[in-house]
């Protein structure tokens, strides 16, 4: 595989600050008829490394050559890394009626150049590495009525560790700062209703979802909007709505059109920097070729 993911906040493909190349391979397997009475049961399993090179950034530390004050170097491609990922999946789906699907899989993160901050705000001698684990539950009911109709459940749960920490200021004086070990660490669900119709006419399907999802972090703790900090652990919440419509053309061919709100809240109040409590509409229109 080969992947040139461009910044959209870059004005090119070679300057864009976070734009980042992926370069690795993978190897899936999938073993088909392994269902039981009219279903037909799936296995998937597959393995794929892949390194990830962000040309154009460089750490702030590195820049200001502050890196090297306790011989520390090395983080000048901080955000590069390996990745290997590992997945196991099984579906168990039948023409009509009930049908479901599970899939679990888990990322290993080996950085480059980023290293641990300790207590005093340092670089240490440990390398970041981060895992990242997810599990997929589906299930859907087909109904023939008039055409096709089908509702279904999406669950998913991630679960992220991380042995990076963070260190910053929080206040005036001379020590006033905040150190927080695992900053990283959280868990997210997600749980996705759906609901799709294909008319038995005419080659229309419209489809809606609604998706609720939270995401608690295990050590970072919520701010005020001045900075302070809060008891509260730091969440964020996501709510989505999906409205989606396609018209099948031919037998390939298919014109499409989606509207999607995303509305994202947190208890965490400073905004300084980064904007935490926001709504975004996305419109898309566009033509699907399926070989």
């Amino acid at each position: 595989t080969k992947t040139y993911n461009k910044d959209v906040e870059g004005t090119g493909w070679d300057d864009g600050l976070y734009n980042y190349r992926d370069t690795g391979g993978g190897l899936d397997f999938r073993m088909n008829e392994l269902g039981f009475g009219e279903a037909d049961g799936t296995l998937k399993l597959g393995a794929q490394y892949y390194k990830r090179r962000y040309p154009n950034y460089d750490s702030l530390l590195s820049i200001t050559g502050l890196d090297s004050f306790r011989g520390y170097n090395k983080e000048k491609n901080e955000k590069d890394y390996h990745g290997v990922i590992a997945r196991a999946g099984y579906d168990w789906v039948k023409v009509s009626g009930f049908s479901w699907g599970a899939e679990y899989s888990i990322l290993y993160k080996k950085l480059d150049d980023k290293k641990v901050i300790d207590k005093d705000g340092m670089p240490s001698s440990k390398d970041q590495r981060d895992y990242l684990q997810s599990l997929d539950l589906k299930c859907w009911y087909m109904l023939d009525i008039d055409g096709g109709l089908k509702l279904g459940l999406d669950l998913n749960d991630s679960i992220n560790k991380s042995n990076q920490d963070y260190y910053e200021k929080v206040g005036p004086g001379l020590f006033d700062f905040e150190y927080t070990h695992d900053f990283y660490d959280y868990d997210s669900y997600r749980i996705t209703p759906n609901v799709s119709y294909t008319f038995a006419l005419f080659p229309l399907t419209t489809s809606l979802s609604y998706a609720y999802q939270k995401t608690d972090y295990d050590h970072r703790r919520a701010k005020y909007s001045n900075g302070a900090y809060k008891t509260d652990k730091h969440w964020e919440t996501q709510e989505e709505i999906n409205l989606g419509f396609r018209y099948d053309l031919f037998e390939d061919w298919s014109l499409f059109a989606q509207w999607q709100w995303i509305d994202m809240k947190s208890n965490n109040d400073d905004e300084r920097v980064y904007k935490y409590d926001y709504t975004v509409n996305n419109y898309s229109v566009g033509v699907s070729y399926k070989y």
